[in-house]
């Protein structure tokens, strides 16, 4: 699905088992914000995604995240400055918990704000964010 400005404060359910991919329109500093809320677990080869539209769109901002299977440790993951895309992974980058949910917002030219929680399973727990 690729969002539109009109979508302006839409929630966006990712909802589907096979996984889901949206596209951000272009931040232009419009205050548009929205909502992304894990309402399906995906299957196991199945990951949701989330990118900007143009390559100069970047995500700043941090999602926290906590693992569902063992301890309980809370971290965080800061995108990194060339941070183009989310991917949940139904494992150690989330997608694992309906409820999940990440937030994003056209706060200026090019930067796309994120914030939200996650949940992860395994032994590690990985950014989401990357670059492609």
């Amino acid at each position: 699905k690729t969002l539109l400005g009109t979508d302006n404060r839409a929630v966006v359910l990712l909802d589907t088992a096979a996984g889901s991919a949206v596209t951000l329109p272009a931040a232009t500093g419009s205050g548009k914000k929205y909502m992304f809320v894990v309402t399906t677990v995906t299957t196991s080869s199945g990951t949701q995604t989330i990118s900007t539209a143009p390559t100069t769109d970047v995500f700043i901002g941090a999602v926290f995240g906590g693992r569902v299977d063992s301890g309980n440790a809370v971290l965080a993951f800061a995108a990194a400055s060339n941070s183009n895309k989310i991917t949940l992974d139904h494992a150690a980058k989330g997608g694992v918990s309906k409820g999940e949910y990440l937030v994003v917002e056209d706060v200026a030219a090019g930067i796309w704000f994120v914030s939200g929680f996650l949940t992860a399973t395994g032994a590690a727990f990985a950014t989401p964010f990357s670059n492609v």
